[in-house]
């Protein structure tokens, strides 16, 4: 399930304008909107190049970006930032990016694509803007394609986190591979912090592994990879609402927040193993109504929320 504490889930796919704050994280793999930080600038021959930047996630290095939805399209790009798919973006748009290190040098399209031949590095982004700590990506496009007439959209791009630093708690070291997007794991993990270069406190909430329930984490971890369960959404990484993340993260697998003996732990409320799969059968039969029911004799509802890839997110 898709953590989206105190915002509608629709929005993280909306682009935001203005600066970098509050400070955005991605888990695992979704798509996001992003924060657009510039407005479009213009350039090269006859002043038909257009590029703006946007930020996806600033709390440190994040991950790649696999592919972008442009409006009913889903354009890919190579490593010198040329479109792969569909045909008709081909020279016409481009993608330059960094992945949120706290050292990275900044965009520069002279040195990773070649479409310096139609317009150069835009004079309002400098060697200074280096955007440390957050994935930042700058499109670059062809005005006068005939691909953008009546098809200009707000891009929504597909983010692979697989690089964000996160601890197991079976284990006390850095997490890779599948442990990245196990939601115990990301529990454990925003249960300490993230920090920046000069060990600045950016998210989380702070605790040290002694004030963490590790033992009853661990085998929450060990539930999550039994049953496939992963984590995959944007937050908001926000003090005031720590208390709402950390919750949407423990329940993307079955678990709720809790203390025991003074440590930060987890209940688990799914089954170590799957019970059981609801089919149509299930959802057949006489149906019946009553025009007044007892609230005690009404049904509980169980109303799953998750992003669907097959649909758009």
């Amino acid at each position: 399930l898709t953590p989206q504490p105190k915002i509608d889930m629709a929005s993280q796919l909306q682009a935001k304008a203005g600066a970098v704050s509050p400070t955005t994280m991605i888990m695992g793999r979704t798509a996001v909107g992003g924060t657009r930080l510039t407005d479009l600038f213009r350039g090269g021959r006859k002043n038909l190049g257009g590029s703006y930047v946007t930020v996806l996630s600033s709390v440190g290095e994040c991950g790649i970006i696999e592919s972008i939805k442009w409006g009913d399209d889903t354009i890919t790009f190579d490593s010198n930032g040329q479109v792969t798919s569909p045909s008709k973006y081909i020279d016409n748009m481009w993608m330059c990016y960094k992945n949120g290190s706290w050292t990275q040098t900044a965009l520069n399209i002279e040195t990773q694509t070649t479409m310096v031949s139609y317009f150069t590095n835009p004079t309002e982004w400098t060697s200074n803007h280096r955007a440390l700590g957050c994935m930042v990506c700058m499109l670059y496009f062809r005005l006068d394609a005939e691909c953008f007439k009546d098809n200009w959209h707000d891009p929504i791009f597909l983010v692979d986190a697989n690089a964000v630093t996160l601890t197991d708690p079976r284990t006390g070291t850095t997490a890779t591979g599948a442990a990245r997007y196990n939601p115990a794991v990301w529990y454990y993990s925003y249960g300490q912090k993230f920090v920046s270069a000069n060990t600045k406190h950016m998210a989380g909430l702070g605790w040290v592994s002694s004030q963490i329930d590790a033992t009853q984490i661990s085998y929450w971890a060990n539930i999550c990879d039994t049953n496939s369960w992963t984590i995959a959404g944007e937050i908001v990484c926000d003090s005031a609402n720590n208390n709402d993340i950390l919750r949407a993260i423990a329940r993307a697998g079955g678990g709720e927040i809790a203390t025991r003996n003074g440590k930060l732990s987890a209940s688990i409320a799914a089954s170590k193993t799957s019970v059981g799969t609801i089919t149509e059968d299930d959802l057949s039969g006489k149906i019946t109504w009553k025009s007044a029911v007892n609230a005690v004799e009404r049904p509980n509802r169980l109303i799953p929320r998750f992003l669907s890839e097959a649909n758009g997110f």
